[in-house]
């Protein structure tokens, strides 16, 4: 408590004021319901966002004045118009990119995160051990003859040309359709972080959703037509997906020194919850 001769100023800090004589502003009741975890962090985040119309509108507003048109440059004698061409098609016809700047930019606007990568496609095949004949996943699925059948996350298929009867190989190929390469935003609460604090490098974990370990677990084929075989794998063994380097991006705002968010960026609805609330 301080005497400034003037009369006595209130102490500041939550929950010590002055026999009641001016109560603390920072002892209020939102105090006790503001995120104290990365995952309410994310919940409350997102309900705040959702909850106002107004706000998420202006957002998206904001988000569609600052995505320009596109601007490839490079050298004359590298780069000709044909190929400009070829790009900028691509980019604005085939992958969107204006949707997924916004989509992406929504999800920072909202959780203060945004986590992204490329899927590249593949398509999967299986083959007999014994003959090496081989089809499309979806065939062997598709086709009664071979009596397929997903067990203890194995391919179990009868062999049409040699008679053999038991568990299959699979094989993934690359698909270089270009329309097939999508980008890929990442639930914020479903990832994990473990930060250096030094070096600023942060690996990322992906906690796969009970939801999607069911999809694996019963087998269903357009499941496992896509789903890359590390994350069947992390389902069988009851684990987490641990990202390689440069394979997932993570852009956020950016906390205060202060704030230790171990590599998380914080939401501005966050740090403006008070007023929010």
């Amino acid at each position: 408590m301080l005497d400034s001769g003037a009369g006595v100023l209130a102490d500041w800090t939550p929950g010590r004021g002055d026999l009641g004589i001016f109560p603390s502003a920072f002892a209020d009741y939102c105090s006790t319901v503001m995120p104290r975890t990365i995952l309410e962090h994310h919940y409350a985040a997102e309900l705040l966002f959702e909850a106002n119309g107004t706000y998420a509108s202006a957002i998206d507003k904001i988000l569609s004045y600052f995505i320009t048109d596109l601007n490839i440059e490079g050298d004359e004698d590298e780069l000709g118009t044909d190929e400009k061409e070829k790009y900028t098609h691509y980019l604005e016809d085939i992958l969107d990119y204006r949707t997924i700047l916004k989509l992406l930019g929504r999800d920072e606007a909202c959780y203060g995160n945004t986590f992204f990568s490329l899927h590249v496609p593949f398509r999967r095949y299986l083959y007999c051990p014994e003959c090496f004949d081989e089809y499309p996943l979806r065939t062997v699925t598709d086709c009664e003859a071979f009596h397929f059948r997903w067990s203890s996350f194995e391919f179990h298929a009868e062999c049409k040309h040699c008679g053999y009867s038991g568990v299959w190989k699979h094989i993934d190929r690359r698909d270089t359709s270009e329309n097939k390469l999508k980008v890929r935003r990442w639930n914020p609460k479903e990832i994990d972080i473990i930060h250096q604090p030094f070096s600023g490098r942060n690996l990322y974990i992906w906690r796969i959703n009970p939801m999607d370990r069911r999809l694996v677990q019963r087998g269903y084929p357009h499941i496992l037509e896509d789903t890359p075989w590390e994350v069947i794998q992390c389902v069988k063994h009851s684990m987490n997906l641990l990202f390689s380097d440069n394979v997932i991006k993570h852009m956020c705002e950016e906390p205060l020194a202060g704030s230790r968010m171990q590599g998380w960026g914080k939401a501005r609805s966050i740090s403006n919850f008070r007023q929010a609330w």
